[in-house]
């Protein structure tokens, strides 16, 4: 899963982490959950749309 980096971090990985508990129990898997420190490393990280 990944955020779009508006807060820190540190910040995104408390507010989204209880957010993994769902999909994960359901796919019976972990998942990880992936930010980057800003926009411009956001859109590098990102797949082409397609």
């Amino acid at each position: 899963m990944g955020i779009f980096p508006r807060r820190n971090p540190t910040v995104i990985y408390t507010m989204f982490s209880p957010l993994m508990s769902f999909p994960e129990r359901e796919l019976g898997r972990p998942l990880r959950l992936v930010t980057a420190k800003d926009f411009p490393t956001t859109r590098r990280r990102r797949p082409a749309a397609g």
